[in-house]
């Protein structure tokens, strides 16, 4: 195909320039010629496509799926639990007695220690302290130490918020309990149960513990 012409530049496959200049070139004071591109797509809106791509390419480099993060927790945690509530068994271990409103109140130390590996937490946990049982009048109270230890399993959200199944061997009871997660410390609640050496409830409890690493 040729490229030159009179007056005319012809771009093959592309599109081409479409003159008057040619035939009123030989007129000194005549105005310039309309030029007008004659293709499916004219030059400017080419670069600005081009442009556009490469923005859209630089913009694309090196996305990929998002990967969660998860707040650490890993460590050693401890805090003070404390309760009060109606005692379920009557007479308790060793045949003692207790009239209507008994109730056994609770103050223990509580350590939990943590494992964890991206969402998923395990680990073991602890209680050291005393239970007292005291009739409605307090007139009559028991003293006893109050211990126990098992393993826990459960996950942490993208946002610091908890889900811990506690597990106790010696009496094979469960416990879920919630929780958020703060710097360095995080707030778990949920229910709980104490039991006799035999294991039957004494006394069930609610508790909102802070635990501090």
């Amino acid at each position: 195909m040729s490229t030159q012409s009179a007056g005319c530049r012809l771009i093959p496959s592309t599109g081409r320039w479409s003159t008057t200049w040619a035939a009123r070139r030989a007129l000194p004071d005549s105005p310039r010629p309309r030029t007008v591109w004659r293709g499916p797509v004219a030059p400017w809106q080419f670069r600005a496509v081009l442009v556009w791509a490469l923005f859209a390419l630089a913009g694309c480099e090196g996305d990929g799926p998002m990967v969660p993060t998860y707040p650490s927790v890993a460590g050693t945690y401890s805090g003070a639990m404390a309760g009060s509530a109606p005692l379920l068994k009557n007479p308790i271990g060793g045949g003692i007695s207790w009239g209507t409103g008994t109730r056994v109140t609770i103050a223990v130390d509580f350590t939990l220690v943590i494992q964890q590996n991206g969402s998923v937490l395990s680990g073991t946990y602890s209680l050291d302290g005393t239970g007292t049982i005291c009739s409605q009048d307090s007139v009559t109270c028991v003293i006893d130490t109050l211990d126990g230890a098992g393993t826990f399993t459960g996950s942490i959200t993208e946002a610091g918020h908890l889900s811990v199944e506690f597990f106790s061997p010696g009496c094979s009871s469960t416990a879920t309990w919630t929780g958020e997660n703060a710097a360095g410390s995080f707030t778990l609640s949920g229910p709980y149960t104490v039991f006799d050496v035999d294991c039957s409830p004494l006394a069930q409890f609610s508790s909102n513990v802070v635990l501090f690493r």
